[in-house]
């Protein structure tokens, strides 16, 4: 009565399908995988915001890059405002709305 299960067509569907859900299920668990490394990204986010702001000197060096764990800390800096030298700070909020700072001393292009 089943026999038509057994045909080339059949069995080549099957194949498909076993090999369609074992790729979803993959991904399913590539999904929480990710989910894991998220939720420790935001963890260090979180922290570096809720700590108090440090002078920027003490946080990092001239010329090197944050270390990860120093990524979203607030600091404070100190010194005389050069226009010539602004720069465009990306991810800043202002009054609760998100955006970009710009220096005044640049015009928009």
């Amino acid at each position: 009565m089943y026999r038509f299960l057994l045909t080339r067509r059949w069995l080549a569907l099957a194949v498909v399908a076993v090999t369609v859900a074992v790729v979803c299920a993959r991904l399913g668990w590539w999904q929480f995988e990710r989910l894991g490394e998220q939720r420790a990204a935001n963890a260090v986010v979180v922290a570096n915001l809720d700590a108090g702001t440090v002078p920027a000197r003490r946080e990092m060096s001239v010329g090197e890059s944050p270390e990860p764990d120093q990524e979203w800390r607030s600091v404070s800096m100190t010194g005389r405002y050069a226009a010539e030298a602004a720069v465009l700070l990306r991810y800043q909020t202002h009054a609760g709305r998100r955006g970009a700072a710009r220096s005044l001393g640049q015009p928009r292009p």
